[in-house]
């Protein structure tokens, strides 16, 4: 199975047991004119049917039925890529908060953790002492 380039990237590409994209449900018309889903009414129509959707390696959107007796098994390989996603974002965002990533850490620039202007004239002021 061919994946998107921004998923050869390989904290984003699934791992085992884990699905991309998302399942939908659908209700059809079958296109026979003496039935029920004829009508066109959204209660008339023939399903659900379920269908997983993803883009595959080129990005066009894929498409394919999953049976009934397979719906569960299918959401659950999605929600645990989900989870692993999300979990694998906040520890990265934890690690820039740290200050272990490159430049500063996020909150850095919120005005509690900044230095106030004497404090920088201060420093400036012994810098230049030590130079000078």
């Amino acid at each position: 199975m061919g994946y998107p380039k921004w998923y050869t990237i390989d904290r984003v590409r699934p791992e085992e047991g884990e699905l991309l994209g998302s399942l939908h449900a659908e209700h059809k018309r079958c296109g026979k004119e003496n039935c029920r889903c004829a009508s066109g009414d959204e209660e008339d129509l023939h399903g659900p049917y379920y269908y997983r959707r993803w883009r595959d390696s080129e990005g066009n959107q894929r498409k394919e039925y999953v049976p009934k007796s397979d719906v569960e098994e299918v959401r659950a390989a999605i929600q645990k890529r989900r989870r692993r996603l999300k979990r694998e974002r906040k520890e990265r965002a934890e690690w820039m908060n740290r200050g272990e990533g490159k430049g500063r850490p996020r909150d850095y620039w919120k005005r509690k953790n900044r230095p106030s202007p004497l404090e920088q004239a201060q420093r400036l002021v012994d810098t230049l002492g030590t130079v000078l």
